[in-house]
């Protein structure tokens, strides 16, 4: 047998060890090491015929890393199991942040918030990961077990934007192709959709007419604004990206739509957007809501008639009724 790291833990001639020796080489204690295996399936052991369980060198760090972590205040369920780099990876990014949160009290990173950070930090580079790759099947697993684990809200607050937001800037300079772009661009579109579109056929609340104006082509914050409305009971008629001002208003009225809903990127101008929402607004029913929102909303001088939303949030309490 090799002697490693103390001269109590020895490695078997084949390579392996047994589960008291990566004990005692972690510190992690033997039960503990059952007990993650059972719940989450690390460290994923070799069992011979006669049921005992050999462990590689390599565990070692693996579960040297996960213990690490774990005294940092990372929640097991979304630690154990990662992998050797990623867990790198992520304890380092929070040894940065406590690094640059060193001056004064209210600087330092809590426990749980240093939690919050990995698991961001991890969640976003596997999903990036599976865009670069064009993993669809691996970026589709991910979208759903976090809209199951955060619940809608902040699965698009702390996932999805974030998400776009990386994708966007990674386009911008030159580090995603359009290719990689519009594969995530579709597929996060049709995991909203499918999530958004069976509650809206259920609901019984005030219609909304979504939209973006034409030439602006942007449609994923459609899909967003949906989420956030259909939580509300509200019925969702989705004209999607670059619709004329005539076809919204004409759409709205023909439908007795209750309200219309038009995200704004920054690709347009304010006086473009201005002139299309006063010409939606003066075209519509007095009694139905307009709402807006958008970057390309930051500017615009006409504001009768219209609620504007700086936040995708704001739709959890905004009044979709004209008072």
């Amino acid at each position: 047998m090799v002697k490693v790291a103390r001269s109590d833990v020895q490695v078997r001639d084949n390579g392996t060890l047994s589960i008291g020796n990566l004990s005692k080489a972690t510190g992690v204690p033997v039960d503990t090491l059952r007990t993650w295996e059972r719940r989450y399936g690390f460290p994923v052991a070799q069992k011979a015929d006669s049921g005992h369980r050999s462990y590689t060198i390599s565990d070692i760090r693996h579960v040297y890393l996960t213990k690490t972590a774990l005294e940092q205040g990372f929640r097991p369920r979304k630690t154990v199991g990662l992998s050797v780099e990623e867990l790198e990876s992520l304890l380092d990014i929070t040894a940065i942040v406590k690094s640059e949160n060193h001056d004064g009290d209210s600087g330092h990173l809590s426990a749980t918030d240093g939690a919050d950070e990995l698991d961001r930090s991890v969640v976003l580079k596997r999903l990036m990961d599976a865009i670069l790759a064009f993993d669809s099947k691996k970026l589709e697993r991910a979208l759903a077990s976090q809209y199951v684990e955060l619940g809608y809200e902040r699965f698009l607050l702390e996932r999805v934007i974030p998400l776009l937001d990386e994708i966007g800037s990674r386009w911008k300079n030159g580090l995603l192709t359009i290719a990689q772009e519009h594969f995530a661009s579709d597929l996060i579109e049709s995991f909203l959709t499918r999530h958004w579109r069976p509650r809206s056929l259920n609901n019984n609340g005030p219609s909304f007419v979504l939209a973006t104006l034409t030439h602006d082509l942007h449609v994923l914050p459609l899909h967003i604004a949906a989420m956030f409305l259909v939580e509300r009971n509200c019925q969702i008629l989705m004209l999607g990206c670059d619709t004329p001002v005539q076809d919204i208003v004409n759409t709205a009225s023909n439908t007795d739509a209750e309200g219309v809903l038009v995200a704004v990127s920054s690709s347009l101008t304010p006086q473009v957007v201005s002139q299309a929402l006063a010409m939606i607004r003066g075209q519509m029913d007095p009694q139905a809501t307009l709402l807006a929102g958008g970057r390309g909303c930051r500017d615009v001088s006409y504001k009768k008639g219209v609620t504007f939303m700086n936040r995708f949030e704001d739709l959890s309490t905004v009044p979709l009724e004209v008072t």
